[in-house]
């Protein structure tokens, strides 16, 4: 038997798998990548926040130097793995956690417009083309009395977030690995539970195409398979008692048959013989006659025998005389003696 129900399930299992792993490695990695930038862009906005209502504001209003303004957000840009700025409104760069603290050499950006950035609080790009590469930037601006002095900027290297995003995405691909295997395994399992009652099965039924219907089929479960091989052994039992009963209902009528024909053409051939005299023709002609509508009352029960199953039939309850019909019995059967010993015919 080719296994061709396993093979789909099989096939299938693994269309499902190659579509899960491309749904993961694509949407999947777009949807873990934008999850961690909005958690690195929140938390770099919280930290510009606090650094552009403490340190800078403070040395906006000449409470600290720039120097110690730098030494602070040096440290803080070293843990974070990030670069901080402090800009002012036209654009320069008076402060670079990257650069050495050199005032005189202070870099301005072009065309610098905080609100090309648009309302959003990060943003992912060059930064107004100043790095080669993608940087995740949040600007908050630095106020005092109302007016904004200049602004807080803090750049991430977006590679730190594809780099953290491949991490997380090789433990994802490592766990949906370890299921698909479990599952297969579940699936080969389940395919061998089945396959066992499924191959008994279809050997029972081919057993009772060829005709075998004593073939039991031995499925010792009680799920479906079970169930489904103990109705077949049922039915074959059914079908095995309907072909005795048929056996022994052409046997019965092949009896009843046999019995009037024998009586008519043992009379007919006696009559063609001259071993029945002339004037005893009539008697037997009328034994012939009589095992003739037997023949017939025997072909129309057996007529009503093939429609016994269609509803709206009923029993033909007549009256009849059973002395007569017991004297017609062994009138027929007079012949056999007779015949034997035509002396006696008289």
């Amino acid at each position: 038997m080719k296994k061709k129900l396993f093979w789909k399930f099989l096939i299938a299992y693994i269309l499902i798998g190659i579509t899960s792993f491309i749904l993961i490695s694509t949407a999947g990695s777009r949807l873990l990548e934008k999850e961690l930038v909005d958690s690195h862009s929140m938390s770099l906005y919280k930290e510009a926040s606090r650094i552009a209502s403490y340190q800078a504001a403070r040395y906006y209003t000449r409470g600290i130097t720039l120097e110690d303004t730098y030494n602070n957000l040096a440290a803080l840009s070293d843990f974070q793995n990030s670069e901080i700025w402090l800009i002012s409104t036209d654009g320069e760069i008076f402060l670079n956690t990257e650069a050495d603290l050199e005032s005189e050499q202070a870099e301005t950006l072009e065309n610098f417009d905080p609100i090309a950035l648009g309302s959003d609080y990060y943003t992912v790009g060059r930064f107004f083309q100043h790095f080669d590469s993608d940087m995740l930037s949040v600007m908050v601006p630095v106020t005092s009395n109302l007016n904004i002095r200049g602004y807080v900027a803090i750049h991430m290297p977006m590679t730190d977030v594809y780099q953290e995003r491949e991490a997380l995405l090789a433990q994802v691909y490592l766990l949906f690995l370890v299921l698909f295997l479990i599952f297969l395994s579940v699936l080969v399992l389940l395919a061998f539970v089945v396959n066992r009652p499924l191959k008994r099965i279809i050997r029972g039924a081919q057993e009772y195409a060829s005709g075998n219907l004593t073939y039991n089929i031995n499925v010792p479960s009680n799920d479906e398979m079970g169930y489904l091989a103990s109705t077949l052994n049922y039915m074959s039992d059914e079908l095995n008692k309907t072909g005795e009963y048929q056996r022994k209902f052409v046997a019965n009528v092949s009896h009843d048959f046999r019995s009037p024909l024998t009586s008519i053409k043992g009379y007919v051939e006696a009559i063609l013989d001259g071993t029945i005299p002339q004037e005893m023709q009539e008697r037997y002609l009328n034994i012939v006659l009589f095992e003739t509508d037997r023949l017939n009352k025997l072909t129309k029960s057996m007529l009503t025998l093939n429609n016994i199953d269609t509803k709206g039939h009923f029993l033909d309850i007549t009256s009849f005389d059973i002395n007569a019909v017991i004297k017609d019995t062994a009138r027929s059967e007079e012949h056999t003696s007779e015949l034997q010993s035509p002396g006696i015919i008289s």
